[in-house]
């Protein structure tokens, strides 16, 4: 965050008991992800806001911070009557890049910050105590090395909780009109009300059409 936004930042944070105004617009904001920087313009009466690949990388940077904010209770630099439960979905091309949400189960120990949250806040680092961090079977075990404060259980779903159109998605099957996927379909379709594992299964082979 840049040094203007953060005094803005604090000046609002250290002024809220004081009161404040909510003004209005017709904005729209414009994610560039070619360019850095920031520019606004008016068409229409309408006011257009570009932010630039740099801020984009800060806003999603900001986004634990955000996540704690809303689930965390930390008077008194909030106030949460109903803490929030926060789902996040994290996907990565490779396994070395660790999940930034994992670090709200540990107090920040950054000296400098915790200065200034105790002479400006007058507050104490706090940790989020239930996180649970869902992981495919097979990394399970890994995890739990990798993260030995934080519930790690298995990534699953009950097949009776699919319907035909989440079965032709996960068999990347959708639009795909050939004769084994049009007789799933019948079978799913005959068996909507039920529909499992032990009901596909069994019905494939026995399962019979007038092209074979």
């Amino acid at each position: 965050m840049g040094h203007a936004s953060r005094a803005a930042a604090h000046a609002l944070l250290d002024n809220l008991d004081d009161g404040y105004a909510l003004r209005f617009t017709r904005s729209g904001l414009i994610f560039d992800l070619a360019r850095e920087g920031t520019n606004s313009e008016l068409d229409d009466e309408v006011e257009f806001h570009r932010i630039g690949s740099d801020l984009i990388t800060e806003l999603i940077n900001a986004i634990p911070t955000l996540i704690e904010m809303v689930s965390l209770p930390a008077p008194p630099v909030n106030e949460l009557p109903r803490p929030l439960a926060t789902v996040v979905f994290r996907y990565s091309r490779t396994m070395y890049y660790a999940p930034e949400f994992t670090s709200m189960a540990r107090p920040n120990d950054d000296q400098a910050q915790l200065q200034v949250l105790k002479e400006r806040y007058g507050a104490e680092p706090q940790a989020l105590s239930d996180v649970l961090l869902l992981a495919p079977t097979d990394q399970v075990a890994d995890r739990r090395r990798e993260f030995p404060g934080i519930d790690v259980q298995p990534l699953a779903f009950s097949s009776a909780e699919l319907q035909a159109s989440h079965w032709r998605f996960l068999m990347g099957a959708v639009g795909n009109q050939s004769m084994y996927i049009r007789q799933l379909t019948r079978i799913m379709k005959a068996n909507r009300n039920n529909l499992n594992l032990g009901i596909i299964m069994p019905g494939s082979p026995a399962s019979s059409d007038p092209a074979d």
